[in-house]
């Protein structure tokens, strides 16, 4: 599970530096892809914490 929690946090700063490149370029939208980009981080953490949690394991296991 922490290899699975890595990945997802991986996948989630990923999302979160195109984030940045695109708000760097481009004029924040409302519902704009920088927008798009930082709620799939969001929901990355939160699906990795979340199975983390039903599964009983600790943050260091």
């Amino acid at each position: 599970m922490r290899e699975k929690l890595q990945a997802a946090i991986e996948r989630a700063f990923i999302d979160l530096h195109y984030a940045e490149a695109e708000l760097r370029i481009s004029q924040t939208a409302e519902n704009g892809p920088e927008i798009e980009h930082i709620r799939l981080a969001i929901r990355e953490l939160q699906s990795a914490i979340e199975s983390r949690d039903a599964s009983g394991e600790t943050p260091d296991a």
